[in-house]
């Protein structure tokens, strides 16, 4: 096998690699945002529990701060399982590639392997893109639950 058949093989693998890496990207960027507004949400109680106003205000809000916290602490552990399995889908998109080459330069029978390496990345993918829909669904509750309770004001 030539070089261009070589480059030609690792193709898919390496296409694979670049996708995971945008899909990535926008979901870091989701896992961080979350992270962000548990924080703002505990620097709210925080201030709450020091400022001057009724009693059953501070509690509502700092009720309703704490539901937001768990509903997006949720999100958060479904985010970060999206983007773990995201992580593996490049390390055995990465193996991939490398059994590949293996193939072509050693001469080695590795087309099975190749084959249910590639698939478990792809699965991964997939497995990735549902908890991704999930969270997002998820994401949607606490945006009502929020809008509800100051509404309700």
């Amino acid at each position: 096998m030539n070089l261009f058949e070589l480059i030609q093989a690792t193709l898919a693998p390496i296409v694979l690699i670049s996708a995971i890496g945008l899909i990535s990207l926008s979901l870091y960027n989701r896992y961080g945002r979350i992270h962000d507004r548990i924080r703002h949400l505990l620097h709210d109680i925080e201030a709450l529990t020091l400022a001057q106003i009724p009693e059953e205000v501070r509690k509502r809000k700092i009720d309703n701060a704490n539901n937001q916290i768990e509903m997006l602490f949720e999100r958060g552990k479904l985010s970060k399982w999206s983007l773990l399995l995201m992580q593996f889908s490049l390390i055995t998109s990465v193996i991939d590639s490398l059994l590949i080459f293996m193939n072509v330069i050693e001469s080695i029978e590795l087309e099975f392997v190749i084959i249910a390496v590639f698939g478990l990345s792809v699965l991964l993918i997939l497995v990735s893109a549902i908890l991704t829909a999930i969270e997002i669904s998820k994401s949607m509750k606490a945006l009502s639950v929020e809008i509800e309770a100051v509404t309700k004001s």
